[in-house]
């Protein structure tokens, strides 16, 4: 097996093993809170990870400046933001009037929900700048 062969199958166990475990953190911070409609699916969590480590692996290879780069992985999060955050809700225009009319719950669950697709998209780019290996994985 070659080092890049091997090195792809070390991230890749480093990435389902990251999207597992925020599943795991996700649902208990959901179940503790008692609001069930900010969870994310686990499908969700994987691929903003994916997305975000992707993207970061891309924007270290452009050849720009470090502003320019910022730039350009500023937007690319914020539409990926909001292109989970559509995934995530749904284009059902119930919850949106509910958040307009003010409804508590939902206003919550949708921020918190909000919160954690922050949160997986920076986990997601700071791998892409970490160095996985598989002591790593191991500790």
């Amino acid at each position: 097996m070659s080092q890049f062969w091997r090195a792809s199958a070390v991230t890749s166990a480093g990435l389902l093993l990251e999207t597992c475990a925020f599943f795991l953190a996700i649902s208990v911070a959901v179940a503790a809170i008692n609001l069930s409609d900010a969870g994310l699916p686990i499908w969700l969590v994987f691929c903003a990870l994916l997305t975000a480590y992707f993207l970061s692996m891309w924007i270290q290879a452009l050849p720009f400046t470090r502003g320019i780069r910022g730039g350009i992985g500023l937007l690319g999060s914020l539409l990926f933001l909001a292109i989970f955050f559509l995934l995530h809700t749904g284009p059902r225009p119930g919850s949106w009037d509910q958040l307009i009319d003010g409804d508590a719950g939902t206003v919550t669950a949708l921020a918190i929900s909000l919160l954690f697709l922050i949160g997986l998209l920076w986990r997601g780019a700071s791998m892409a700048y970490e160095e996985i290996s598989l002591e790593s994985l191991r500790g």
